[in-house]
């Protein structure tokens, strides 16, 4: 998969770059992405945002704790690593959840995290918590059995993005299917390499 170079969606061209670990992408507003299950999820928000990055969820064990890959604003062409644990006995995404984040050996923060899913719609709202204080809030989507999503401070307006590298016939083609911070719907454009 290719996700590098510059791709057309109408009258619109973005590009992609990848930056160690993490890739920018060239959409109307800042952006830091990296690479999942073969897709490229990016988060795109406020030039003026101090805190904001791109995260995935993914289970393990029995379902009630999720292991997690992020990045941030802060740790530019990084990745860091976490773990989130469910408070209660059930099992999903929804619900209230302890997370301890990690950059390396290094323990970055630990949050109150709380997931809920908007009906019918598949999308998923997160807040993050301090001392009862939120502190952040997000935004995404299922990609297979993992919850993907942008973050940011709870002034930060963003966007979650997914972008999946198909080839049909020698034509190469980027799907993105995004949903910013204030929407329900998840919407879909297709781009070709440009």
């Amino acid at each position: 998969m290719n996700f590098c170079g510059s791709w057309k969606y109408n009258d619109k061209i973005i590009s992609i770059k990848k930056n160690d670990k993490v890739f920018t992408c060239s959409l109307p507003r800042k952006s830091i992405g990296m690479l999942f299950n073969n897709n490229l999820v990016a988060s795109e928000f406020d030039d003026t945002v101090q805190s904001a990055g791109i995260c995935v969820y993914s289970p393990i064990g029995d379902g009630s704790s999720f292991y997690a890959l992020w990045s941030s604003i802060g740790v530019r062409g990084q990745l860091g690593s976490g773990i989130a644990l469910k408070r209660d006995e059930t099992t999903g995404f929804v619900g209230e959840f302890d997370v301890r984040y990690f950059l390396g050996r290094n323990e970055d923060g630990s949050f109150s995290v709380k997931i809920k899913q908007i009906e019918n719609e598949g999308i998923f709202k997160l807040s993050w918590y301090t001392d009862d204080k939120k502190v952040f809030h997000g935004i995404g989507f299922l990609i297979e059995h993992s919850l993907a999503f942008a973050w940011g401070v709870t002034d930060c307006k963003f966007s979650f993005s997914r972008f999946c590298y198909r080839v049909n016939n020698d034509t190469e083609k980027l799907t993105r299917q995004m949903v910013a911070w204030d929407s329900a719907k998840i919407e879909s454009e297709d781009y070709f390499r440009a």
